[in-house]
């Protein structure tokens, strides 16, 4: 999904991202979500990597506070 950089934020020095259709994005993961739930032998064909890689930023990040 495109993302639109938007302000700036001078505390952490970094702009702040915006997906461009949020609406559609959630309504991707929804469908994915319900399908992972629906039968468990899916979630081994579907891609969670994204959703891990932020996981495991915000888990290293808190344990560094």
């Amino acid at each position: 999904m495109p993302v639109q950089w938007k302000g700036y934020m001078s505390k952490i020095k970094s702009y702040q991202g915006e997906i461009l259709n949020k609406q559609l994005a959630q309504k991707i993961f929804n469908e994915k979500l319900k399908a992972a739930k629906m039968n468990k032998e899916n979630v081994a064909k579907q891609d969670w990597s994204g959703l891990n890689a932020i996981l495991d930023k915000l888990i290293e990040t808190l344990s560094n506070l």
